[in-house]
């Protein structure tokens, strides 16, 4: 089972605190790369953008170009930073390119920040870049030369010279009340799409068109429109529009099942019947053989329930019988990027029947060409971990893990090397949990899929789980004491026997009135404290928290009062059997509740000095920081998982300020330790702690994925140190540098008491002490004459504030 205990997250060169980090093999995690943007080129080559970090082993930057079957195109040599994905691309008569970017963070979750725009020449090299209006969505290039840009946040319409000055002629000629989902320009006119209401104080529903000059282009005229998102365009030889990245409801008053073609003129075109969709549809590629997209849809033939595939229709938009379609992604279906190039389709998000990098190529006839395997990929995560036979278990997203074939789950060796013995060999999904149980199996879900594995990573056959009436999926499971397992799917706690069969003694009842899928349930020895926004759950009246029997009943032993005011999100079981329960409220049981976490007894009574400890701290985690937590304890501190953030919190309800994170954090997704004694094994030699997630070290722009930290007596004697700057942190300068006797400490703006701790390279306190600093700017002073020559790294906190910080300095004989 897995060990969870408090992390420090180091950079690997960097040997400062009570713990020393430890040589460990960073792997290379990979999955099929996010494509954005396909577009073909005049001699048959395909420009291919998105989040791309690799073409087989080559390091890319986002942006390339391949040839026909599917090999790197080494002529062209794109290279921005690459926490900028590519978006949109238009080409010029001439071959340069204009390649909108934006910087984006993604690990659970796809945030996009700052929009540029750059002018690359058909070499791949930047020749201009300029800062585009925030959240700018898509461009379009005009017949003269001139390029367009749409955003999606502020419904704005930018122009540009080709030279990437700003045609001033043009600012504020177009005015939104909406995103902006694409834009075209064709026959001298502006066609605009995406999610707006009006355009120039006009009524136009979510698709208009636009003279040169920005003004409406009344003659284009599609009545009422679309309350549904339009968030792409194509336009067919003879001029009709096809609506794509969307589905459509209803369009001018009538209703449609996903998909509408529009005439010329803006009407719709009654002659076009596509198919009734159940989901959205991707963006449209017409070609003389028909119109291909990516949908949620079951052609005939395909019988998976609400699959994504790649069809083909006629002109008339019926279904084309002589396209066998293509099974795509289920989860990005409507994202699938479509292209031409001489007899074949090129399709992205084909994984699940195709290439398993993504992008395969197929011929007229639906078939793929099992050949064409372009191993076009970009960084897969790793989300979760455990211990397994002494080795590090870990899973996520990836599909090839240092080489490895292996789907989502690895096992590695004490140096961090890929145990090549533990492979999973066949695509169940994206992993959602992992727990190893006492006799070294490994129970998986990629809530889809929910299984067992051998310690070779073969399926076990006796465990055998399917959906039923309850349980669509499995978003979290828990194994019981009497090897029963709680499940959950995103909305409802469930039971299953030891072989995964439903366990039908277990019945919840009822859930009334609402439920949500923020909630969480931890089990206490047979019973489960179960919390959400529920207020009843089999018919008795329970405030947003109860624990339920192992029959499944609520248990009336269970007392927490009149409870929370607001969601429940987050339920820990501590050591003892208290219990944590973080959320949105802010009131429990009628007490005040300073930042929506609280302590209670096992059946269920509030700790009222826990709560009063809370208010003694100005820093802590916050309502956000529960949702999807995880929550670990080792001895008398617990460990909240934030998404870029642990807080530290002991149990009697104090705050450990002190614990930051001394490396650049995208996103933690696990804490786990390997210990000396783990489940009656004894292990030889230091505790290990490895933290999971997506880290950035400094001067590099590869990701860190795992860190691996040997720790003495389980790191829990000394604070937790950070030199990683936050908004808590005071400004301290140090000088001489490097310093031969006295080192000087000036504190800007800043007076009263300072606690002083310095540690040496081995992460040993050498010197604690108290300073005094004024306001009239004379520098304190510590005493360094006997300090050993090397690295060392201060620790200042100020006793009236709490604020600190971290600096390093370099002492000489």
């Amino acid at each position: 089972m897995k060990i969870h205990v408090l992390i420090v997250l180091l950079f690997a060169n960097l040997a400062l605190y009570a713990q020393t980090i430890e040589s460990f093999e960073q792997p290379v995690p990979l999955r099929s790369a996010h494509v954005q943007v396909m577009k073909t080129q005049p001699d048959g080559k395909i420009l291919i953008g998105g989040d791309i970090a690799y073409h087989g082993n080559i390091p890319v930057s986002n942006l390339i170009r391949v040839n026909p079957d599917g090999s790197l195109d080494e002529t062209f040599n794109f290279y921005h930073d690459p926490e900028f994905i590519v978006l949109d691309v238009e080409q010029t008569n001439a071959g340069d390119l204009y390649v909108l970017i934006r910087e984006y963070g993604s690990f659970n979750t796809v945030f996009y920040f700052d929009s540029y725009i750059l002018k690359v020449n058909a070499q791949g090299s930047i020749q201009k870049e300029i800062s585009a209006a925030p959240e700018t969505k898509c461009i379009a290039l005009q017949d003269d030369g001139k390029l367009l840009a749409g955003t999606w946040g502020s419904g704005k319409l930018v122009r540009y010279h080709a030279d990437l000055t700003v045609d001033t002629g043009f600012e504020n000629a177009v005015t939104f009340n909406g995103a902006l989902g694409d834009i075209l320009f064709v026959n001298q006119k502006i066609l605009i799409s995406g999610s707006f209401t009006t355009v120039n104080g006009l009524t136009r529903n979510a698709i208009a068109r636009l003279h040169p000059d920005g003004s409406i282009d009344n003659s284009f005229d599609p009545g009422t429109g679309s309350s549904d998102y339009i968030g792409a365009l194509t336009v067919q030889p003879d001029g009709k529009i096809l609506l794509g990245w969307t589905y459509i409801n209803t369009f001018n008053g009538n209703n449609y099942r996903g998909i509408v073609r529009l005439n010329e003129n803006g009407s719709v075109d009654s002659g076009f019947q596509g198919p009734n969709l159940n989901g959205g549809i991707s963006r449209l590629l017409v070609t003389e053989q028909g119109i291909y997209a990516g949908a949620f849809w079951n052609p005939p033939g395909i019988t998976q329930p609400g699959a994504g595939v790649l069809f083909r229709m006629d002109f008339t938009g019926a279904y084309d019988t002589g396209f066998e379609p293509v099974v795509l992604d289920l989860l990005t279906a409507i994202d699938a990027q479509i292209a031409i190039s001489g007899d074949h389709i090129y399709s992205s998000y084909t994984q699940d029947s195709g290439n398993i990098f993504g992008i395969s190529r197929i011929d007229h006839s639906g078939d793929i060409d099992d050949l064409f395997k372009p191993e076009i990929s970009r960084y897969g995560t790793i989300r979760y971990g455990d211990e397994l036979s002494g080795k590090l278990l870990v899973a996520g997203d990836f599909i090839r893990f240092n080489g490895i074939e292996t789907y989502g789950v690895a096992r590695l060796n004490e140096d961090g090397t890929v145990d090549e013995s533990f492979r999973l060999k066949n695509n169940k999904g994206v992993v959602a949990q992992i727990d190893v149980l006492e006799d070294e199996t490994v129970m998986v879900t990629t809530q889809e899929n929910f299984f067992k594995l051998d310690g070779q990573g073969d399926m076990v056959p006796e465990f055998h789980w399917e959906k039923f009436e309850n349980l669509f999926n499995v978003s979290k499971f828990k194994m019981l004491n009497q090897n029963k397992i709680m499940v959950a799917d995103p909305n409802q706690v469930n039971r299953l026997h030891a072989d995964g069969s439903k366990d039908a003694s277990f019945n919840r009842g009822e859930v009334c009135c609402s439920i949500s899928t923020a909630f969480d349930f931890d089990t206490q020895d047979d019973k489960v404290v179960y919390g959400s926004v529920f207020s009843s759950l089999g018919g008795i009246s329970v405030n947003r928290l109860a624990r339920l029997t192992s029959t499944g009943l609520v248990d009336t032993t269970f007392n927490p009062g009149s409870g929370p005011n607001d969601a429940v999100y987050m339920i820990k079981v501590l050591d003892n059997n208290e219990i944590l329960v973080g959320g949105a409220f802010t009131e429990f049981d009628g007490e005040t509740i300073p930042r929506g976490l609280v302590k209670l007894s096992a059946d269920g009574e509030l700790d009222l000095e826990f709560n009063e400890n809370q208010k003694l701290s100005s820093f802590g985690p916050f309502s956000g920081a529960y949702i999807y937590s995880q929550v670990e304890q080792l001895g008398t501190k617990v460990y909240i998982r934030g998404v870029e953030k642990v807080y530290v919190v002991n149990t009697d309800g104090t705050i450990d300020e002190d614990f930051n994170i001394p490396i650049s954090v995208g996103e933690i997704s696990d804490l786990i330790a390997q210990k000396k004694n783990t489940n009656g094994r004894e292990k030889a030699g230091n505790d290990y702690l490895f933290a999971l997630g997506s880290f950035q070290a400094s001067g590099t722009n590869k990701p860190s994925f795992i860190l691996k930290l040997k720790v003495q007596g389980g790191g829990n004697e000394n604070p937790i140190l950070s030199t990683e700057k936050t908004g808590h942190e005071l400004n301290v300068k140090v000088f001489p540098q490097p310093v031969a006797d006295i080192l000087k400490l000036h504190l800007p703006g800043e007076a009263g008491i300072f606690k002083a701790h310095i540690f040496d390279s081995a992460g040993k306190i050498f010197l604690s002490t108290s300073i005094t600093a004024n306001q009239s700017g004379l520098p304190a002073e510590i005493d360094m004459k006997n300090a050993a020559p090397g690295l060392y790294l201060l620790h200042i906190t100020s006793e009236k504030t709490g604020r600190s910080a971290f600096t390093k300095f370099i002492k000489t004989n």
